[in-house]
């Protein structure tokens, strides 16, 4: 019964009382909570190193793991990418937040596989602007607004395919 329990004030007189921050568990149930705790930290650790990898380029994502300073870089040309959901206000407030969600989900994962396909590198979404990027993180100077452009008219295409709502 959820009425019976504790507040987190009381949890806190009680700790307090029985002063918990210097109470360590001890025999095999500890060793058993170390082992958690040491799969939890390396499995944190593993997603966080996964993420990193597939959000920054190598060397910024190797720099951030070793707690090092990401130093700013100057590009001379690169093609940014824009694109977000024409009428998304309109359309949100007709749907529910789960449709909504869905909907960005099956289209942005459309344009991610059209990101890879045609080499330009996405840097973020947010809401429902998906924003990608050439000749930045991978040079290829002779053809990142060809790139661009080519993905612009395939992300129209896959946007106009996209069910904005199944039911």
């Amino acid at each position: 019964d959820p009425s019976a329990r504790p507040t987190f004030q009381e949890l806190d007189g009680f700790l307090k009382r029985f002063q918990a921050q210097n109470v360590e568990p001890e025999g095999p149930q500890a060793q058993s909570l170390q082992l958690a705790k040491t799969q939890d930290n390396q499995t944190d650790h593993s997603t966080s190193t996964r993420l990193l990898e597939e959000i920054f380029p190598a060397h910024v994502a190797t720099a951030l793991r070793e707690g090092r300073k990401v130093e700013p870089e100057t590009f001379d040309m690169v093609t940014i990418f824009f694109c977000d959901v024409k009428d998304f206000t309109i359309l949100s407030a007709a749907m529910s937040p789960r449709k909504v969600s869905d909907m960005l989900d099956r289209l942005y994962n459309k344009f991610d596989d059209l990101s890879h396909h045609h080499g330009v590198q996405k840097l973020e979404v947010i809401g429902d602007c998906w924003m990608g990027v050439t000749n930045l993180f991978q040079p290829c100077q002779d053809d990142h607004v060809k790139r661009v452009a080519l993905f612009s008219i395939d992300a129209i295409k896959v946007a106009k395919k996209t069910l904005v709502d199944y039911d």
